[in-house]
């Protein structure tokens, strides 16, 4: 991709955060997020199809966001519990920063379930290829009683995250509250 498409491609991708963000998901149309774009209905849909697709974009984009913030976070623990505690923070802070958008990609997965799984897949795989690369370098052991313990890490640790914001529990209770669960984990196998 070219770099004037893939700047027309972000302008599109952020336009559409911001209108379900600040206009929330019912305003959604591709006709709106063009208008917000400064762009023509045509120029959308030469690159988005239709609005599904860029639910699609959006969620991988905000999943590749937090994956940065979360390999960040892990690289620099010194220990696994602040490792843990700090990838609950950033999401934490991550949904927290635009949650009407993480709701509308939310409900789109649910409602278009194959086609964002099938995108979304490689990217939970990467996830739990920076926890394992993490519990390798402070807790080598845990990893091999149990290599299947980054994906449960990851996977409880989306669940539990997802459990608190819908309890709109989000401060530092909650947070050591998943890190003190995901510890568990570590240390039960």
């Amino acid at each position: 991709m070219q770099a004037r498409s893939a700047a027309l491609v972000d302008t599109i991708l952020q336009a559409a955060a911001q209108v379900i963000e600040t206009e929330g998901a019912a305003a959604f149309t591709t006709n709106r997020v063009a208008e917000r774009a400064g762009v023509s209905i045509g120029s959308l849909y030469q690159y988005f199809p239709n609005r599904d697709v860029i639910l699609t974009k959006l969620a991988i984009r905000a999943e590749a966001q937090l994956r940065g913030q979360v390999e960040t976070i892990l690289t620099q623990a010194e220990d696994i519990c602040e490792g843990l505690a700090g990838m609950a923070g950033a999401a934490f802070e991550h949904y927290l920063a635009a949650p009407r958008l993480h709701e509308a990609l939310a409900q789109a997965e649910a409602r278009l379930g194959p086609l964002v799984k099938e995108e979304l897949a490689g990217a939970e795989q990467r996830m739990s290829d920076l926890i394992a690369a993490f519990v390798a370098r402070l807790a080598p052991e845990r990893l091999a009683a149990n290599p299947a313990l980054p994906g449960e890490l990851e996977a409880v640790g989306h669940h539990l995250v997802a459990q608190a914001l819908r309890d709109r529990r989000t401060g530092r209770e909650a947070q050591s509250r998943i890190a003190a669960i995901l510890m568990a984990c570590v240390e039960n196998g």
